[in-house]
């Protein structure tokens, strides 16, 4: 059985109560999903052109995948998997040429490369034969000669290139830019951002929480029919069930039923550290898709006043689809508001706010691997300064005594504790009142921060 020489040498492992949660991640998808692979030549299709698209104009990968045609783990795979090694597998292309084809002919490279040296369980006679028959459709036979010798000779060559790669700056060797590998050896030393590039080139787990509004039965008995279906609680995360591999969250019981939300344990810190409670007036501040929406009105318990304030009409959709689904739209008031634009008139005064702000989302790389190049440092001030904005248009909406908590997914010190102290510096009738971070790979779930303060 064929493994991918990088997915090998650099799958994440951590003490034995994780290594089975981090090798779950790098298992393919089973053997039947293959068979199909192998098959059909239009998923190889689909994800090139997504690539294509992506490297041509910078749009998110996993927009670009929701928009297109249904096709299965396979595309889903492909395109993930070239957006994380992108940078290495450019390195492998330099090495057999004079200049970088364009986006149409690279993506086809980039596809094929990552499926020979990368992924696992694909045949290299599948992976090069499959791809140079998508070249034929659209490129010249010298185009086409090119790509099959290029995806011939790494093939052959596998161990070679292994061999070089690890003689690589940690960079490309990673495929991480050399400015986020600077900021992370700074703050954190070499050992643990190595092992956090490694992290983030592993499969996501994808996790489900049982909805606990629902009736006491109806939780046990549904708790027990998805163990039924192989969906098993998490061994690392209380109440959290852990999706296996090729399994469509569709394809549940109880999906359309409302019974469970596709969410990740990280999100629940944030939670923990605002202490929702029935009877008070809550404000989610930045709440689509609502998951977090969802994780406070489960400690409302349909008692009190529940605010969700988005400025996405797109992610207010997915949120009161959500809302629907979850059987929560009548407790939980969605809104389409900028916080930063003119505020509500009524003078309201909430008991919690939840301000989970945008930020670099450098602590979910893994789930997201694009974030990881459109990481810079103008990009940086300026979400820092958005940042600082919200907290200071939100803070006078809480009452005395009151709880906000400030939240990010972000690695990032400017980000997280240097945002607050400097906040706070500012904000005298403010205290701290916790404070949590998260490092995705002593964790075992998302990176990120939150702090909790309180007016006086």
């Amino acid at each position: 059985m064929k493994r991918g020489f990088l997915t090998e040498r650099t799958e994440f492992t951590e003490n034995k109560k994780k290594t089975k949660t981090a090798s779950a991640s790098a298992i393919s998808v089973n053997s039947s999903e293959k068979s199909e692979r192998v098959r059909n030549l239009s998923s190889r299709a689909v994800a090139a052109q997504i690539i294509a698209r992506w490297l041509a104009t910078g749009d998110f990968p996993n927009r670009i995948l929701n928009s297109a045609p249904p096709s299965g783990a396979f595309v889903t795979e492909v395109v993930q998997g070239v957006v994380r090694w992108k940078r290495f597998l450019e390195w492998v292309i330099r090495q057999h040429v004079k200049s970088m084809p364009p986006p149409s002919l690279k993506s086809i490279l980039l596809t094929g490369l990552y499926q020979i040296l990368i992924m696992q369980n694909e045949a290299d006679y599948a992976a090069v034969n499959e791809t140079v028959k998508l070249t034929k459709s659209d490129f010249s036979k010298k185009q086409t000669d090119f790509v099959n010798a290029v995806l011939r000779r790494c093939a052959a060559e596998r161990d070679s290139i292994a061999k070089a790669a690890n003689k690589l700056p940690p960079g490309i060797r990673h495929s991480h830019p050399d400015l986020l590998l600077k900021r992370w050896t700074k703050a954190r030393g070499a050992k643990a951002t190595l092992r956090l590039c490694a992290w983030n080139n592993t499969r996501p787990d994808v996790f489900i929480k049982i909805n606990l509004l629902r009736s006491p039965g109806l939780v046990r008995s549904f708790a027990a029919q998805l163990k039924r279906r192989g969906v098993l609680p998490s061994a690392n995360f209380d109440g959290y069930f852990l999706l296996p591999r090729g399994l469509r969250i569709e394809d549940l019981p109880g999906y359309a039923e409302g019974m469970f939300l596709v969410i990740a344990p990280f999100a629940a810190n944030a939670i923990d550290l605002l202490a929702p409670r029935p009877d008070e007036n809550i404000l989610d501040s930045c709440a689509a898709p609502g998951g977090k929406t969802f994780l406070i009105a489960e400690k409302m318990r349909f008692s009190g006043k529940l605010q969700a304030f988005d400025v996405s009409e797109d992610r207010i959709l997915i949120m009161k689809t959500n809302f629907q689904r979850l059987q929560i739209s009548d407790f939980a008031a969605i809104k389409k508001q900028n916080i930063l634009g003119p505020m509500p008139a009524d003078n309201r005064k909430y008991d919690r706010i939840l301000a989970d702000v945008p930020c670099s989302n450098t602590g979910v790389i893994r789930r997201k691997p694009d974030v990881r190049w459109r990481f810079s440092l103008n990009g940086l001030n300026l979400i820092v300064k958005t940042q600082t904005k919200m907290l200071d248009r939100l803070a006078p909406l809480l009452k005395p005594g009151g709880t906000l908590v400030y939240s990010t997914c972000s690695l990032e010190p400017e980000e997280n504790r240097g945002q607050i102290t400097k906040w706070l510096a500012k904000h005298p009738d403010f205290r701290l009142a916790g404070e949590r971070s998260f490092f995705p790979p002593d964790s075992g779930t998302d990176g990120g921060y939150a702090a909790a303060i309180t007016r006086r």
